[in-house]
């Protein structure tokens, strides 16, 4: 992520030659550009941390599906091997382990709508090129007012 403010916080402070001291006015900027700037490390704080569970959901989604999918095919050989019917307690494994699935895929799915919620806020108001971005999170913006 980019933002124009930091950028300009960055060229006022090495813009005054040796000596020199920054105008008022521009003093003035480099605060708010500032401030800015700190803003926006909270924003990509935020969106790293929301990053990192979107990416530990979808790997234990990924990972429980194949053992599903092994645990579920390894009962129906030893049964077939065997020759021993599947019965209503072994159906009953599956429905379970299916449950916990969707569970698992329903949370990864959760945290992948709250970064592209925190991408589009960003696109639309995380910088509005004044410096003047908006400071409130995308899920507080959601919440109705009161």
């Amino acid at each position: 992520m980019k933002d124009s403010a930091s950028e300009r916080a960055a060229t006022l402070r090495v813009s005054p030659a040796e000596g020199e001291k920054l105008a008022k006015a521009e003093r003035k900027e480099l605060k708010a550009a500032t401030k800015q700037g700190y803003r926006v490390n909270d924003l990509r704080t935020q969106v790293l941390a929301v990053s990192i569970q979107t990416m530990l959901a979808n790997n234990y989604v990924q990972s429980s599906t194949l053992q599903t999918l092994i645990r579920v095919s390894g009962m129906v050989r030893v049964r077939k091997t065997y020759g021993i019917e599947i019965d209503a307690g072994d159906v009953e494994l599956v429905r379970h382990a299916l449950e916990r699935q969707h569970r698992a895929e329903a949370i990864a799915a959760t945290t992948v709508a709250t970064v592209a919620a925190y991408e589009a806020w960003i696109r639309e108001d995380g910088d509005r090129g004044d410096g003047q971005g908006s400071t409130s999170s995308p899920m507080a913006r959601s919440r109705p007012s009161r």
